[in-house]
């Protein structure tokens, strides 16, 4: 999901941009529902919070409150937290088990607000080099961090896709949630397992150094996911930062 906002006040424009990638969980039409569910809540309550809320306050007359790092923070911490409570009272109503992954982030100014729960990834491309900034919520990523596999085997282990965290699992979700200063040049990734699973590191970041504009990366990043192999759900958001 993109979604792209800009409120002008007193000729001072505030624009931010939120970008998503939720993957499903709990067969085809259980994972299919939850993902969708997941960025409609998520876009709902970002939008509610950065536009409305605002515009209900001037309207009272009040002045707006400023916005900071720790309340854009907030921000997304509620929307995740909003989408996993409705997911798990969903699966608690209909007996069922969708659930999703989620990673992405919200690019303010000079900075990107970076949120993640499972395995998917967000990556950022700076001065030719990538860097994946997230951490995978997964047995794997579990015993990479604790020296106990080789980060290549996260590929092949057979227990790769166990993963510790998802939206619509338990009432209370653990949201990965930090801040990174972007510059002009940088690009970032956000994307499902199905992608990263299927290309690795190194032809991900050629592919992102060579990539003319963001619709031809993710158009190439999804052609080579399914070349190599496309053994799951390929879901991609490319942002380059000007």
């Amino acid at each position: 999901m993109t979604l792209v906002l800009e409120r002008v006040h007193e000729s001072i424009a505030s624009p931010a941009g939120i970008f998503v990638v939720a993957d499903g969980m709990g067969g085809h039409a259980n994972g299919q529902g939850a993902s969708r569910a997941t960025i409609a809540l998520i876009a709902e309550r970002v939008t509610r919070e950065l536009l409305l809320a605002p515009l209900q306050t001037e309207k009272s007359g009040e002045e707006a409150p400023k916005t900071d790092d720790e309340t854009y923070k907030e921000i997304l911490r509620g929307a995740v937290e909003d989408a996993n409570t409705t997911l798990c009272q969903i699966n608690q109503k209909d007996k069922s088990d969708m659930g999703s992954t989620l990673t992405g982030f919200m690019i303010v100014g000079d900075h990107a607000y970076i949120f993640n729960v499972g395995d998917s990834r967000t990556y950022m491309l700076r001065d030719e080099k990538l860097y994946q900034l997230t951490n995978d919520h997964s047995l794997v990523g579990q015993l990479v961090a604790g020296g106990l596999i080789e980060p290549d085997d996260v590929y092949t282990h057979p227990q790769r896709n166990q993963i510790f965290r998802s939206i619509g699992d338990k009432q209370n979700v653990q949201v990965d949630l930090f801040t990174q200063q972007i510059h002009p040049g940088d690009i970032l990734l956000s994307c499902s397992d199905g992608l990263w699973e299927m290309i690795r590191d190194p032809q991900i970041a050629e592919i992102l150094n060579h990539a003319p504009d963001p619709q031809s990366a993710c158009a190439q990043l999804i052609e080579t996911a399914n070349t190599n192999g496309g053994e799951d759900n390929v879901s991609a958001v490319v942002v380059f930062v000007r």
